[in-house]
Formats: C-alpha cells, sequence, structure tokens
C-alpha cells in the first residue's frame, strides 16, 4: 500500500474544503449564467413570435375588412340603399345574392326567379329589391321560398318561386335579396352585427378603437382603419371597392 514520503506535510482538511467550495462556487455561477442566457434567448424568441404574431393579424384584419365592405358596396351606393353612418359603425342592406326574373308566378304575389349567390334567399330574414323594367327598384319582404322550375337552360342557378309581402313592378327584370345589417369597428375588432344579435368579430383584436372610424363622402363610405403591428393607417372604400394606405 502507498505510504507517504518522509518529510512531505500531510494535507490540510480545511485547504480541501476551502478548494471545494470555491470549485462548487464557480459551478454555480457557470449554472446560473447558462440560465440566464438561455431564458434571455427565450424571451427573445417569444418577442419575436409574439411580434410576427402582431403583424399577421393586423395583415389579417386588413385583408377581411377590405374583402366583406369591398364586396358589400361593390354595387352599393350610400342614398339608394339607405345606409346609417355613424363614427364607429355602417348600417346597410347587406346583399346576399341576385335573382334573375323569368316572369310572374301563379299569383300577383309570386316571382318565378333563376337565383345565385353567396347563399341561397332566407325568408325569416331576407328582403328583395326589385328592378323593373321602367328602372324604379321596388323593395318587397320575402315571405317564402319554393322550388321551381329552370327557365333560362342549363345555367347551375337555382330556380325558385318567391312568395312576396307585395306585388312587385310591372315587368320585373332583375331582383337582389339581402339582410339588414350592420358594421362596427368597436372592442378592437371589424364586427357584424344582424337584427338585434349580438356583435361578432370579423377580424383579430388589433383594430385601435375609437381611432378607426368611418366616414362619408357624397355616395361614398370610408373606413378609416388603424390596426395594431401596422405602421399606416389604411382606408376601405366601401362604395367603390379597394384599399390604399393612407398617410
Amino acid at each position: 500500500m502507498p505510504t507517504q514520503r518522509a518529510g512531505a506535510p500531510a494535507p490540510d482538511a480545511s485547504e480541501r474544503r476551502g478548494a471545494s467550495v470555491v470549485e462548487a462556487l464557480v459551478s454555480l455561477l457557470l449554472g446560473l449564467f447558462l440560465t440566464s442566457l438561455a431564458l434571455t434567448v427565450v424571451a427573445r424568441q417569444r418577442a419575436a413570435v409574439a411580434a410576427l404574431d402582431r403583424t399577421s393579424d393586423a395583415l389579417a384584419a386588413v385583408r377581411v375588412a377590405r374583402q366583406l365592405l369591398g364586396e358589400e358596396g361593390r354595387d352599393g351606393d350610400a342614398r339608394r340603399d339607405g345606409w346609417a353612418l355613424s363614427a364607429d359603425s355602417l348600417g346597410l342592406r347587406a346583399f346576399r345574392g341576385v335573382g334573375y326574373v323569368c316572369g310572374p308566378g301563379t299569383t300577383p304575389l309570386d316571382l318565378e326567379v333563376e337565383v345565385e349567390g353567396v347563399r341561397l334567399p332566407e325568408p325569416a330574414k331576407d328582403s328583395i329589391l326589385i328592378l323593373g323594367s321602367g328602372g324604379e327598384w321596388t323593395v318587397a319582404a320575402l315571405d317564402g321560398a319554393t322550388a321551381a322550375t329552370p327557365c333560362f337552360g342549363d345555367t347551375g342557378r337555382v330556380a325558385e318561386t318567391w312568395h312576396l309581402s307585395g306585388i312587385p313592378p310591372t315587368g320585373a327584370v332583375f331582383a337582389r335579396y339581402f339582410e339588414r345589417g350592420s358594421y362596427h369597428v368597436v372592442d378592437e375588432a371589424l364586427r357584424y352585427r344582424r337584427g338585434m344579435s349580438g356583435r361578432q368579430p370579423l377580424t383579430p383584436e388589433v383594430v385601435r378603437t375609437p381611432s378607426s372610424v368611418f366616414e362619408r363622402s357624397g355616395a361614398f363610405v370610408t373606413l378609416f382603419l388603424e390596426v395594431e403591428g401596422s405602421a399606416a393607417p389604411w382606408h376601405i372604400s366601401v362604395a367603390a371597392g379597394g384599399e390604399a394606405p393612407r398617410g
């Protein structure tokens, strides 16, 4: 077995303990440094992801507002269609499709049509705007709709008999069906309300309210839309469609 060399001093126990404490402190400090570095990297990654999410939500809000309001106002007219405007809301006839008139039905209140649109007419909530041969528009409630025989050949449209609340104009040639709705820029989103229902969000909640506002200019309405994560405000023309940044 090994023996201690003659004349060599024995290791001091306190020195060994001191060395162990220094090593432990160095290891602890190194661990704390690495942990802090890792947390910093994670925090920066989270901030970067959050910034990307905000930018994505901002672009989505602009895209949805442009698409929906552009569609609503593509053939719209603020005076003809009875738009109701305030700084944070726009009430309008939200058109959902068109009817190509085949002719009168079996009663004076019936109209034979072929329908196409984003959905079929729903008597519980839709009204009809009917164009007569003289260029006049007449509004009637839709009391019912039943399947009918196509009259224009193989067009792919749905043939229906509309049962109306009033007599359609003489020589009716075209019709549009709509629901009464309103768009709102409130509670950090663009929202839609039909009738007395609640205001349902259409965009992520990144809209700056109340700085986002609707404004009228003649027959046209513009939504000035400000969103979090977007450097420039946007203006969206409801009656003409399209958008552009506003400096």
